[in-house]
């Protein structure tokens, strides 16, 4: 499967002229650029659970961490040799954490 920005699409799409009259040619010639426009369309990366062996956020980052089988948002403190440790909001244990990812973007309507 393939992610796409569905609002590039959509700004995309607005571009093409909608035929008034729909002949088969004028409408097969429409839906090849829809075909075209979804293609071309950007993808959307995620990257996916971070194992913090690979790689650690960058210090006070606010990351996704998975801990004990529990998701959790927090900001990555420190790493002590053999353990990462991360800070939740609210809580004042540190927690230590096996995998993180960055937070997804917020939604595009929100101020």
């Amino acid at each position: 499967m393939r992610l796409i920005d569905a609002n590039a699409l959509l700004k995309q799409l607005k571009t093409l002229s909608f035929p008034i009259e729909l002949d088969s040619n004028v409408m097969i010639m429409f839906v090849h650029d829809v075909v075209n426009a979804i293609t071309n369309a950007p993808t959307v990366q995620r990257e996916g659970w971070v194992s913090v062996e690979d790689r650690l956020p960058d210090s006070g980052q606010k990351v996704l961490i998975w801990c004990y089988n529990t998701v959790l948002v927090g900001n990555y403190i420190r790493s002590n040799h053999s353990f990462s440790l991360f800070k939740v909001s609210g809580n004042a244990s540190l927690y230590h954490a096996f995998y993180w990812q960055p937070l997804p973007e917020a939604p595009a309507d929100t101020e």
